[in-house]
This record gives structure tokens, sequence and C-alpha cells, in this order.
């Protein structure tokens, strides 16, 4: 798998945290493996999905809203950023 495959995985906010870690480096001063090591240190999360979502639940509860909806949305967005894991693994 190459450098373009790799970019072909990744969604809108991934290519920008990409470029914050990577852009500032020239690409002839990197190799495939180096790039990899790299991305999994911005992008791969070591904790657990449990844990990922007890703190998106702690970051903000909607006093006014259900909290059933508001743990499906979180619940969502924990299994999108987990997908990022399985490109990495």
């Amino acid at each position: 798998m190459g450098i373009t495959t790799l970019f072909q995985k990744f969604n809108n906010s991934d290519h920008d945290l990409y470029l914050t870690y990577l852009l500032s480096l020239m690409p002839k001063d990197l190799t495939f493996e180096e790039t990899m090591h790299k991305c999994k240190k911005a992008f791969v999360d070591e904790t657990s999905p449990f844990t990922r979502r007890y703190k998106c639940l702690n970051l903000d509860t909607r006093e006014s809203g259900d909290i059933h909806k508001y743990t499906g949305i979180v619940n969502r967005m924990t299994n999108a950023f987990s997908i990022v894991a399985i490109c990495f693994s």
C-alpha cells in the first residue's frame, strides 16, 4: 500500500491532521515506513472504546436535550474515530 492509497482513506479532518504533522517535512526525507510511524503517532488512540465514549459524554451534557439521543450521537462519532485505528493496525 502506497502513500496515495493511504491518502484515499483519509477524510478531510484526517488529511488536515496529516498536513499539520508531516507537510513541513520534505517527502524525499521520509520513507513509507517512517510516514506510517508518524501517522500512527498522530492518529491512533490507544484508549479503549468505552473510555473514549465516557470522555465524550463528559465533555458536554446538554441539560435540555435527550440523553439517549446524545449518547447515540457520541457512540456514532466514537465509532467513526475508531475507523482510523483500523486503517493503521
